[in-house]
């Protein structure tokens, strides 16, 4: 797991399968270090876990831009790309029932760079709790097949406005 989309050449040459980034989310969010504390048997010590920090889905974006328009090569056409997204910690805590539409900003911003995207739903508070309810399970599903659905036909649509545009020579001076 490349955790910003800044090591994925370096794990593609190692012979990865694939590479996947994140988790990220639609805002960065930075952590000291001392966010979640659990203890792991009664009779030991409790033992703090740093949480993660996530960094935003359009930085993500960028690093994903600029280091695949430098390489052109096999490897890259050959490894997938994945994406992992998740909600924002203020989402999670402040306003739960709106978390759906995180993960579908999170995919506009990654979509077009990615080859597949994991929707993260793992975490503690009432933003990840929802989840185990199937109700509001499927209100995300759907959510994110129909950002889904609507980003692969956004990029259709550019694909062929860059193919009319080669065709006719337009935008050229």
């Amino acid at each position: 797991v490349d955790r910003n989309g800044r090591a994925m050449r370096g794990l593609m040459d190692l012979g990865f399968g694939g590479v996947e980034i994140g988790s990220v989310t639609t805002d960065a969010e930075y952590c000291d270090g001392n966010e979640f504390v659990a203890k792991l048997y009664p009779e030991f010590e409790t033992v703090a876990h740093g949480g993660l920090s996530s960094p935003s889905s359009k930085a993500v974006t960028q690093n994903l831009m600029l280091k695949t328009a430098k390489w052109s090569d096999e490897l890259l056409s050959q490894t997938p790309i994945g994406v992992s997204i998740s909600q924002n910690k203020e989402t999670t805590q402040f306003v739960p029932d709106i978390a759906h539409l995180d993960y579908a900003k999170s995919i506009e911003d990654v979509a077009e760079f990615s080859d597949y995207i994991v929707i993260n739903i793992c975490g503690e508070g009432p933003g990840y709790d929802q989840y185990r309810q199937e109700k509001k399970l499927r209100k995300l599903v759907n959510k994110v097949k129909d950002t889904i659905h609507l980003e692969i036909g956004l990029m259709a649509t550019l694909e062929e406005a860059l193919e009319l545009q080669k065709k006719y020579n337009l935008g050229s001076t």
